[in-house]
């Protein structure tokens, strides 16, 4: 997907990021709750977060889906499989993903 250059504020600093690849990755948790999957992936060569990103599918089947297109974890509107929401690769964010899949299987308590 390439590199984007970001700016700093105010001075010449700049950080280099990598785009993840949506077919250089591997799903290194998964987890089923109703028609929802969580999936915690690593991007091969993506550099913030060291690649990895946790992403909310609906109606993903991990069985019978062989990421053909790939699985790019962006929001897209072009017909692709893409996630509902995201969240930062962490302890927490996992937590919030958790959480967002319960209340929508369940709904509000």
């Amino acid at each position: 997907m390439g590199l984007s250059l970001m700016s700093g504020s105010g001075d010449s600093q700049k950080v280099l990021i990598s785009q993840p690849d949506a077919r250089r990755f591997v799903i290194v948790e998964n987890i089923v709750i109703g028609s929802y999957v969580i999936l915690k992936l690593k991007y091969e060569g993506c550099t913030n977060y060291n690649g990895y990103k946790i992403s909310v599918y609906e109606k993903l089947e991990l069985d019978n889906h062989k990421f053909s297109d790939g699985l790019d974890p962006h929001f897209l509107d072009d017909g692709r499989l893409c996630p509902i929401a995201r969240f930062e690769p962490t302890v927490k964010g996992m937590h919030w993903a958790r959480m967002l899949v319960e209340v929508l299987v369940n709904g509000w308590r």
